[in-house]
């Protein structure tokens, strides 16, 4: 986006009257000792380190970093000059390469003094590309770069830039800092930094190294969730089941996939999948329960008790149907988690077998898979063994992933358990992805391919009648936009605003509504920018506001017109000073050599006007306003039937009124 006024867009008792035992450890097949355990080595600090190893590194110095504030760039300093104990250790040229490290951090400290904020030069919204960016200056100051003929720098990729003998001990030093950089960016206390710039982006674990836990590992992180860290086994659970309940919905839509069957086993991961169900229901969906080997315990007993208060069905083994997917979109695998080990006991030997053959099954449609922690069965560090096991399309990790997930073929997976203490994550070198916004789940690895043309939701509303709808359209999307700020959707004001040239070529950008009175729609922007010319040659124009939330939409046609200086102006002054500056910076829809430029700029004003005193409008920027003459409101049914009511004008007894339509969908 171009202008700043755009879119860049109570504790519950603990029933565990063992508080230290791990969460997992009500299985009646529990038995953890008996299990192989596999501990990683740490690597031989000789040999070249990948990002999936990197927290493995050897250093004198400790590479943690305390998170700060953002404003405050000691950190990244901090954590830049650890980089030199680390390179210290590698190649032949461990004297040279430690200087030019030291330049390195130098240089960026200088760029974190001079830059506009730390966010920018070193984490920004997306881990990939923050990483990208230091490791190019990396490169940069090691001199893996390239000045091309107009100025430009370039990175070299150290493959690239090694294609001689003699350069064999510069491409060990270049290597080394990237990868001690690498090391450092990914440990959780540095990236504890970026959660301020959490989002969608960042959100999805983009990079291919997060943790995975050993099941020695995850037993002693519940018993030290539930020790000195002062969790309980049922605070835990709500959670656990909560994230679960999330992540179902995040990819099946209770409008396709209601029907929900959660086969909980005697355990805890039993009881994550009755929390789950519980909070299914209050989604929307219709879950029903098979509970075949019910625990007394008071935690256990009040989880059934919730659930029958809400009329959730429970229904026995033998009164499953034969085939799941005659009954059932989602069937829920909540039998046995990381304390589980040998085979399956009666009668989950054969609800597992169930789920492995409706797997196989070749129909239209079947019902899909989640399994909770670990698919029921699998070994819990070795996974599916001989391939005959469960094999879900939806893995809920709880906490972290187990090292079992690695085998996880299916297409969506997720973390969930947004309740990791620091001390966790420093013990046990988790590297996680953060969760966006208020999440309780976050996907893992990569999103499946999709046929998009497939791709299609099948809308559930209350009928938008003509009876319903307001005489006044501008009262029509008042009452619309009130229901949207009520429901809390994101910038309910953002619109796509569509212009045409005298080129007759379409445009469309997003612009934020800043006023709606009877008569007109009122945003602004810069009149030098694309949008500005083209309405200057035609000042015909389309807003499209979409609440997806609601599934509506609100179509407005009109004419265009600027507002005056004096609202422009008094507008422009209402804004925060940073948009203020902004707006002058911005030459808006010109080409510019790089960001740097236009952060130098800003900085240069920002220094001007850091007295206080007034921020003149630059005489290029105002506000525009539509007045309507076609209305068009739009709400999603199902089968595709949506409601279409245009209202467009007619005089009646020489007065101007709406005449209220509906449109074939």
């Amino acid at each position: 986006m171009s202008s700043v006024d755009e879119i860049p867009q109570p504790h519950p008792t603990n029933t565990n009257t063992n508080p230290s035992q791990p969460r997992d450890s009500h299985s009646p097949n529990h038995d953890v000792s008996s299990q192989p355990i596999n501990s990683p080595t740490p690597p031989d600090s000789r040999a070249p380190i990948s990002l999936h190893d990197a927290t493995t590194l050897p250093t004198e110095s400790n590479p943690y970093i305390t998170p700060a504030p953002v404003s405050d760039p000691a950190p990244a300093k901090n954590t830049l000059d650890s980089v030199k104990d680390v390179l210290g250790r590698w190649g032949k040229k461990a004297a040279e390469a430690t200087k030019r490290a030291e330049d390195l951090a130098g240089n960026m400290w200088q760029h974190l003094k001079t830059g506009p904020s730390f966010a920018d030069a070193a984490v920004g919204r997306n881990f990939r590309a923050s990483l990208d960016t230091v490791l190019h200056s990396a490169y940069i100051g090691l001199g893996g770069s390239r000045v091309d003929d107009n100025g430009s720098i370039s990175k070299v990729s150290s493959s690239e830039s090694c294609n001689s003998d003699d350069e064999e001990d510069e491409c060990v030093s270049i290597d080394a800092l990237a990868t001690a950089i690498s090391h450092v960016i990914l440990k959780p206390q540095f990236r504890a930094l970026s959660t301020k710039f959490s989002g969608t982006q960042q959100a999805m674990a983009s990079f291919d190294s997060f943790s995975y836990l050993t099941q020695r590992e995850a037993v002693e992180v519940d018993e030290s969730l539930m020790g000195p860290l002062g969790f309980s086994v049922d605070q835990l659970m709500e959670l656990a089941g909560l994230s679960v309940a999330t992540s179902i919905a995040e990819v099946y839509k209770p409008s396709d996939y209601s029907r929900v069957l959660t086969i909980c086993g005697p355990g805890n991961n039993g009881g994550d999948g009755l929390v789950a169900a519980r909070h299914l229901h209050h989604f929307g969906y219709k879950p029903l329960v098979c509970y075949p080997k019910r625990t007394q315990k008071p935690l256990y007993a009040g989880l059934v008790t919730q659930l029958e208060a809400l009329s959730i069905p429970f229904m026995s083994v033998e009164d499953l149907p034969s085939d799941l997917s005659d009954d059932f979109d989602v069937v829920v695998d909540a039998m046995f988690g990381f304390s589980f080990h040998g085979s399956p006991r009666p009668p989950f030997d054969d609800l597992v077998n169930r789920l492995v053959s409706l797997h196989n099954q070749i129909s239209q449609k079947r019902s899909v898979i989640i399994s909770i922690d670990i698919p029921s069965g699998w070994h819990v560090e070795e996974g599916d063994v001989d391939g005959t096991g469960i094999k879900p399309d939806l893995l809920v990790s709880l906490t972290a992933p187990k090292l079992c997930a690695k085998k996880f073929i299916g297409p969506h997976h997720f973390l969930g358990g947004r309740f990791v203490p620091p001390a966790i994550a420093e013990k046990y070198n988790l590297i996680l992805p953060p969760y966006p916004g208020t999440s309780m789940c976050v996907r893992i690895g990569k999103p499946p391919q999709v046929d998009i043309s497939a791709m299609r939701e099948n809308y559930i509303s209350p009928e938008f009648l003509e009876e319903q709808a307001e005489a006044d359209p501008i009262n029509q999307f008042h009452k619309w936009f009130g229901d949207a700020l009520a429901v809390g959707l994101k910038e309910p004001n953002a619109m796509a605003l569509s212009t045409v040239g005298k080129d007759g070529k379409p445009s469309s950008r997003m612009v934020l509504l800043k006023g709606v009175d009877k008569n007109d729609f009122v945003w602004y922007t810069n009149y030098e920018s694309q949008k500005a010319r083209e309405l200057s040659e035609n000042p015909h124009a389309s807003l499209l506001f979409h609440w997806d939330g609601l599934n509506r939409q609100v179509r407005v046609e009109g004419y265009v017109q600027k507002v005056s200086d004096e609202e422009s102006e008094q507008y422009f002054h209402s804004r925060p000073r940073g948009s203020q500056i902004g707006a002058i910076v911005s030459k808006q829809s010109t080409v510019v050599p790089g960001r740097h430029v236009l952060h130098q700029k800003y900085k240069e004003l920002e220094q001007k006007y850091a007295d206080g005193s007034l921020i003149p409008k630059p005489k290029n920027w105002g506000g525009y306003r539509l007045t309507p003459h076609a209305f068009e409101f739009w709400q999603g049914q199902k089968s595709r039937l949506h409601d279409r009511l245009r209202y467009s004008p007619c005089e009646i007894n020489e007065q101007k009124v709406w005449k209220v339509e509906r449109l074939a969908p």
